[in-house]
């Protein structure tokens, strides 16, 4: 793994990421971008953070896929997660935002960010790079990313 990956997780005993699962129709229900082979910067219901890439290496619990960035160089995403730092810990939000974001998903309307792949895809859209060319950033669900012809596989545990 490098910089700029992107970790995809897939909870397997948690209710809340199996409605998410539901509502995306995706396998996955989690996103992360790779900091280095130790971190991670995440979106959870505390806000954006920094975690330890050892909080999904309990296979039993977790799926992971590792996908990295189809035609944007490294200088580009280190300037993207450097942006997208400065919100760690900035906007904390709950779980009813995170439902009002699953419903603007399914009815096709802006999203309220910061759900994981929301954070991830308008952060790449600020470089002019996106996952789908039908769906605006703000709408970008796990599924989206994990099937996007703009990544390529690296790890599929």
């Amino acid at each position: 793994m490098r910089t700029g990956d992107i970790l995809l997780v897939h909870y397997r005993f948690d209710p809340i990421a199996r409605l998410i699962q539901w509502l995306t129709k995706s396998e996955w229900n989690h996103v992360c971008w790779v900091l280095d082979n130790e971190y991670l910067l995440e979106c959870s219901g505390s806000g954006v953070l920094v975690s330890k890439r050892s909080k999904y290496a309990n296979k039993w619990l977790y799926k992971t896929k590792t996908i990295r960035l189809r035609g944007i160089d490294l200088f580009t995403i280190i300037i993207v997660l450097l942006k997208a730092l400065k919100a760690i810990h900035r906007e904390k939000w709950g779980y009813i935002k995170l439902f009002l974001t699953c419903f603007a998903i399914l009815s096709k309307k802006r999203g309220f960010r910061l759900i994981c792949s929301n954070f991830i895809a308008l952060n790449l859209a600020s470089v002019n790079y996106y996952f789908s060319e039908e769906k605006v950033p703000c709408l970008i669900t796990p599924g989206d990313i994990a099937n996007s012809k703009k990544v390529e596989v690296i790890e599929n545990v």
